[in-house]
């Protein structure tokens, strides 16, 4: 009677260990298949490769942001305006330079019309004429800043990630 008890429980514990084999034969076929099909049928971003360009937007002159047209996951086309700078100190610099300009334009005039009449040397005139030089050169300056006050996109593509917020004060190449 014993001998038949040992064999009933070793052939119980066999038919567990098939069993438990076959359940673990199927579920191990299940995740392998699950796997496969989601690696063929779904991409994750850290698995996709495709060529693109990235370019960082920055500002060429410090300023607080005005306006920010430009959002995360946003298309931008090329040349596209993403953000304005305050500019009125700019403006207001631009207006005090073209006046300057033009009153040492006027005084070199006057400077050129005294040494045609003998009445002022050649160094006066080439004096006037470096200050109007210099008065020139600063408004082109001032203009360029001023025109610097709206960024523009190089490419067209979507934006990333942006860094900066509107009423934020950026500097130069951040």
């Amino acid at each position: 009677m014993r001998k038949k008890n040992k064999n009933k429980t070793f052939n119980l514990f066999l038919r567990f260990s098939l069993v438990l084999g076959l359940f673990m034969i199927i579920g191990s076929g299940g995740i392998l298949l699950t796997w496969y099909y989601i690696n063929k049928n779904y991409v994750y971003t850290n698995e996709a490769r495709f060529t693109s360009h990235k370019v960082t937007v920055s500002t060429k002159i410090e300023g607080k942001i005005e306006w920010l047209g430009a959002r995360e996951g946003d298309f931008i086309k090329e040349n596209q305006t993403i953000a304005i700078l305050d500019k009125k100190e700019l403006e207001q610099k631009l207006a005090k330079s073209n006046l300057n300009c033009l009153n040492a334009e006027k005084n070199l005039k006057l400077m050129i019309t005294l040494s045609e009449r003998g009445a002022i040397s050649s160094k006066q005139v080439d004096t006037a004429q470096e200050n109007y030089d210099l008065a020139l050169a600063q408004y082109r300056i001032d203009l360029t800043q001023v025109s610097n006050t709206v960024i523009q996109s190089p490419i067209s593509g979507i934006v990333v990630t942006k860094s900066s917020n509107q009423g934020e004060v950026i500097k130069v190449g951040i």
